[in-house]
């Protein structure tokens, strides 16, 4: 696992644990994406304690999720839509822990979410002004996709092979020829390889988020000592939230998870009105963030 890793390699140097985690729902997002959705979960719970230690919000190692975002919420450490974006992460993982979640398409919208999210916290960590993380990067299909993921998968991929160079476009190429060329003697060999890898790297997450307590608990006093410094912190995170952008799908399966924990249904007055409504006009130059907040507005009302 390097930092070629083209969605998530820039968290590897700076915040090892969030990178692996994030790596490991990518990897498992193919074959089990239950599990993918629980290491997403895992990657916003990291995420939030290493927010709260660097803000001096930490009270407690084992501060839960949810008292993490309400205090992110109350104390405006956070700005709402990176609490929206995590307190998904929590909900949909916490129902693949309890539930199962076999939906190949609800863990690519997570996968996206959690994307957002790095390139947040990265900025937020004092990333350069320069830093620009490129298009989101499709994880490997399922071996027998449905027509609509198949369909969102190659639409990520138009996008990411749009803006990538020549040679790497070539390169991609040769990697799937060389594969496609492979015995299955050559397959199984492989295939027992990467399972040791995935297996070891699996271990080592585990170890690292256990060795991130100590961490935490440095950097929350070193939180507490600097007051001026977690003022620029917060503003960083602030100015970073106004970057964000989610896609159609992924913001559907957002507003799908909250409509789902408010037991809320669109009325036809309601989505006659956010139509009529529509989204900011173009003269005022809405933020991404803007434009996030307006289609959460009119997305439901898309199926009425």
């Amino acid at each position: 696992m390097t930092s070629s890793n083209a969605n998530f390699g820039f968290l590897q140097s700076r915040a090892p644990a969030l990178f692996q985690l994030a790596v490991l729902a990518e990897h498992y997002f193919p074959t089990d994406p239950n599990t993918s959705l629980i290491k997403l979960r895992q990657f916003g719970e990291v995420m939030a304690k290493e927010v709260a230690a660097q803000t001096g919000l930490l009270e407690r190692l084992d501060d839960s999720q949810a008292d993490l975002l309400r205090r992110f919420k109350a104390d405006r450490i956070a700005p709402q839509e990176v609490v929206d974006l995590l307190h998904h992460l929590r909900a949909v993982g916490n129902r693949a822990v309890h539930h199962g979640a076999d939906s190949h398409g609800e863990a690519l919208s997570a996968l996206k979410v959690a994307r957002q999210l790095a390139v947040w916290f990265h900025r937020f960590d004092g990333a350069a002004a320069s830093f620009h993380p490129g298009p989101f990067a499709p994880p490997r299909p399922p071996p027998d996709p449905s027509a609509d993921l198949r369909d969102e998968l190659a639409r990520l991929k138009g996008e990411l092979a749009a803006v990538q160079s020549a040679a790497e476009r070539a390169k991609a190429d040769a990697d799937a020829a060389a594969l496609a060329l492979l015995t299955a003697e050559d397959r199984l060999r492989r295939e027992a390889d990467d399972r040791a890898t995935w297996e070891t790297l699996a271990q080592d997450t585990d170890r690292q988020v256990q060795r991130l307590a100590a961490d935490l608990a440095t950097l929350q006093a070193k939180s507490l000592a600097a007051p001026a410094r977690v003022k620029q912190v917060i503003q960083r995170g602030e100015d970073a939230a106004a970057l964000i952008t989610l896609d159609e799908a992924a913001t559907r399966t957002l507003i799908d998870q909250q409509l789902r924990e408010a037991q809320w249904r669109p009325t036809a007055k309601a989505c006659a009105t956010a139509k009529a409504r529509g989204p900011p006009r173009a003269s005022t130059a809405p933020s991404p963030s803007g434009r996030q907040r307006a289609a959460r507005r009119i997305m439901p009302c898309l199926r009425a």
